[in-house]
């Protein structure tokens, strides 16, 4: 049973970039740029 709807979008992140992490699970967080360009799992 999945608990939260899935979502492969990918955003390029580059060292030194501010994030905002809404949650992590597995050692991955959900995260979105400070500037709103966009969001995307990292880990």
């Amino acid at each position: 049973m999945m608990k939260r709807d899935y979502d492969a979008t990918e955003l390029f992140v580059g060292v030194g970039a501010a994030l905002t992490l809404e949650f992590e699970k597995s050692g991955w967080a959900w995260a979105t740029t400070v500037t709103g360009e966009g969001i995307t799992w990292i880990g």
